[in-house]
């Protein structure tokens, strides 16, 4: 996937999302909030080439949110979650300036960057998120891998885009995040004990409430989450 030196992706609709089953990566815009950032991977494997680092950097459990992980540790980390490269996520959701938080360290720690890295490097380069202050949320939906049937595909994608709208709208942020405080405390443990055994951090407030939210609200498959998994 070549990018120009300026690159502004096509809108896309959530149905023309699920229709497209690339043989290569592609990048669009949501229609419906034109900052919210879409990558459609060929494979589950591509993606996590791409963004199984920085999962591990903003938001796994047990894992340094200030320093950025090399090859190895990250390979470890990923067995020990008992995942692999495919399945550490099904899909992807950041804000911004996360991924200029993660792409400031590695250079820092003038960590190495894979061959698919550098290119989302490059991809938010030319869109401009690398710039100080810019607001958007990037999320991801692959076309095929382990475990992954057409059937999930639109769960794992509405998903996402609920996160999408976390990131860059403000008041669903504040939305939730009134929800969030309204819960019981009881509540509010159940979800974190949930989102603790799918590999987030719980200690990352803002995580587990843009979670709850999503989960909650915008996944629609109970293979993925039910009233039994919060109790």
């Amino acid at each position: 996937f070549i990018l120009p030196e300026r690159y502004t992706p096509a809108p896309k609709t959530e149905a023309a999302l699920i229709g497209t089953m690339p043989c290569t990566t592609t990048v669009a815009t949501f229609t419906e909030d034109q900052d919210i950032v879409v990558i459609n991977f060929s494979s589950l494997l591509a993606q996590g080439k791409t963004l199984n680092r920085i999962a591990a950097f903003i938001e796994k459990a047990g894992l340094p949110h200030d320093h950025v992980l090399d090859d190895t540790a990250l390979q470890t980390a990923i067995q020990t979650s008992g995942a692999d490269e495919q399945t550490y996520y099904y899909g992807h959701d950041y804000q911004a300036q996360d991924l200029r938080r993660f792409f400031t360290q590695a250079a820092q720690q003038a960590l190495p960057l894979t061959t698919q890295e550098v290119w989302l490097r490059q991809l938010l380069e030319r869109m401009g998120w690398l710039h100080p202050n810019t607001n958007g949320a990037l999320i991801t939906l692959a076309a095929t891998g382990a475990g992954l049937t057409p059937a999930l595909r639109p769960v794992i994608l509405r998903h996402e885009i609920a996160h999408g709208a976390f990131y860059p709208v403000p008041a669903y942020r504040t939305y939730t995040e009134q929800l969030w405080h309204d819960l019981p405390a009881d509540d509010q443990a159940a979800f974190k004990e949930f989102l603790g055994s799918q590999g987030y951090d719980t200690h990352l407030e803002e995580l587990m409430l843009n979670e709850m939210q999503a989960y909650l609200a915008f996944t629609p498959d109970n293979h993925f989450f039910n009233a039994q998994a919060i109790n």
